[in-house]
């Protein structure tokens, strides 16, 4: 089960990968290409959220101590 509904997600993603600049999949002062390539922005958008998700009933209990 998905930490939010796509239907939140997806307008988001849409809103944030408009404000990020263009990059290459590999990285271009590496001469031959070969090394790892660059970890996904909607994977890192995702992560963000989940561990925004998950972090907010501790942030609030904290709050209301």
């Amino acid at each position: 089960m998905p930490a939010l509904p796509s239907w939140l997600t997806e307008p988001l993603w849409g809103q944030f990968v408009a404000l990020l600049p263009e990059r290459p999949e590999f990285h271009p002062d590496r001469p031959l290409g070969c090394h790892r390539r660059r970890i996904s922005d909607r994977i890192i958008f995702d992560k963000m959220l989940l561990s925004t998700v998950r972090q907010f009933p501790t942030i609030c209990m904290i709050s209301v101590m």
